[in-house]
């Protein structure tokens, strides 16, 4: 009997009647550990899946912020040509007039104000008035530095609601060169 479970050490295990027969199949503990490396596997995945989508809500708001802060830099940049003294003043321009207004479903409510308060800009498309393209809130502030010189800050925040704590922050410089003295 010693002689034969001696022989059947290495792949097989002796029965009750000291008979060598193989192993099959797999041990609970076996089990146990294999689905629990399957399972952390799979979470990190799917985690991976749910990091990369926020990121790329992130992108896509960063990338509606900045054009958003080019179009309205931009609009400050005509307006500051056509009257320069009333841009940011009390009773001066509060309104500037956004490029791709045929574009989208409303122009007249996507007007850029500036007052320093936060105002809201929903993007429909003509198309279908009930689709949201993109929405953000923003505030746009204008204030004279000096004769020539006058500062524009821009914060954009995310989407049409939610809280206004991580604005993203656009500024600019504008300067008149016709009241520059020689």
């Amino acid at each position: 009997m010693i002689n034969i479970y001696l022989k059947c050490l290495c792949q097989k295990s002796p029965a009750v009647d000291g008979a060598c027969r193989k192993r099959q199949g797999f041990s609970l503990v076996e089990v146990t550990l294999a689905m629990m490396v399957a399972a952390i596997g799979m979470f990190s995945v799917i985690s991976m899946f749910t990091a990369g989508l926020d990121q790329n809500i992130r992108s896509k708001n960063d990338t509606q912020a900045a054009f958003f802060a080019d179009e309205v830099f931009n609009g400050l940049l005509a307006a500051s040509e056509v009257s320069w003294a009333s841009i940011g003043e009390n009773n001066g321009i509060t309104n500037l007039i956004i490029a791709a207004d045929q574009a989208w479903d409303k122009p007249e409510t996507l007007d850029v104000i500036i007052d320093n308060n936060i105002h809201t800009n929903v993007y429909r498309l003509c198309v279908d008035n009930n689709i949201e393209n993109h929405a953000f809130r923003y505030s746009l502030s204008v204030k004279r530095k000096d004769i020539c010189t006058k500062s524009a800050t821009l914060c954009v925040y995310p989407g049409e609601f939610g809280t206004t704590n991580d604005p993203q922050a656009f500024y600019m410089l504008v300067f008149n060169y016709q009241l520059e003295t020689p």
